[in-house]
């Protein structure tokens, strides 16, 4: 089990210096379609394999969703949660993307204030900023964060919805500054996605950002999300260790559907 893994690190470290391993669509483990389901592992379940970075995408009543499934997992139920394994786990800190999961995106009248509220009854859960647009993501250091949620949003800006009252809770997720996204997922044939992974993972160009490096993929020839993790994931682990045994940079968020708690631990130790 990896669920210290971070208390173990220095507390100057820059967060883009880490190797974390984080899951797509994190809430998808009850959904029986194929089609949705992108995970098996419960939220508990990859918190304490040493999963940090977390995808969670709500509907406007604050369920959580992808695409045309909903669950009965609510955003207070996934709070909870988290702030429970950081009281238990002070020393950690969690990574969580929020994301609206109507795929219409045209509720974020409702959305937007809905999340804020919740956000607002849990403000000592995340981390505050005092001006994240000043404030580059790359260079915040795991002393920090300890203990804390860091935050992402995906909303137009002209929702603020990364503020919550006078609480500045979330990065925004489109033009954050210090933040590189790879994330080539609508049917790319198998090689492509894993050219477009490996060279996120060793990049010049942004060794200076938080590189968040997504393994997952959905449609295309392999058509669903089991059918390209089957491939993918076992792929870039081979891909990690070579660059760990070399020279290469070894850092960023990997993002991966159908995590496992040993793909989990196998990223924690080359990190």
């Amino acid at each position: 089990m990896s669920v210290g893994w971070i208390k173990n690190i220095s507390d100057e470290t820059l967060l883009r210096d880490l190797l974390i391993p984080g899951t797509h669509d994190t809430m998808t483990g009850p959904c029986q379609k194929r089609y949705y389901k992108t995970q098996t592992l419960s939220l508990s379940e990859q918190l304490e394999a040493g999963v940090r970075y977390l995808d969670i995408r709500l509907t406007r009543d604050l369920y959580a969703a992808h695409r045309e499934w909903k669950s009965d997992i609510g955003g207070e139920t996934i709070l909870e949660t988290l702030k429970d394994f950081l009281n238990r786990n002070p020393e950690e800190f969690v990574l969580v993307r929020f994301q609206n999961a109507n795929e219409k995106k045209d509720d974020f009248d409702r959305y937007c204030p809905a999340l804020k509220g919740l956000v607002g009854r849990y403000s000592d859960l995340f981390f505050e900023f005092s001006s994240a647009q000043k404030e580059k993501i790359s260079e915040l250091t795991v002393g920090r964060l300890r203990g804390k949620v860091l935050a992402f949003e995906c909303s137009p800006h002209e929702y603020e919805a990364t503020r919550a009252g006078a609480l500045h809770w979330a990065y925004p997720w489109h033009d954050c500054p210090g933040l590189a996204i790879q994330d080539l997922w609508d049917g790319p044939a198998v090689e492509e996605k894993i050219a477009a992974v490996t060279n996120a993972l060793d990049c010049p160009a942004w060794k200076d950002r938080l590189v968040l490096n997504h393994i997952s993929a959905t449609n295309g020839e392999p058509g669903y999300p089991d059918a390209y993790a089957a491939v993918l994931n076992e792929t870039v682990l081979r891909g990690v260790r070579d660059l760990a045994a070399g020279s290469g940079r070894l850092a960023g968020v990997l993002i991966f559907d159908f995590v496992t708690e040993e793909i989990a631990e196998k990223i924690i130790k080359k990190g």
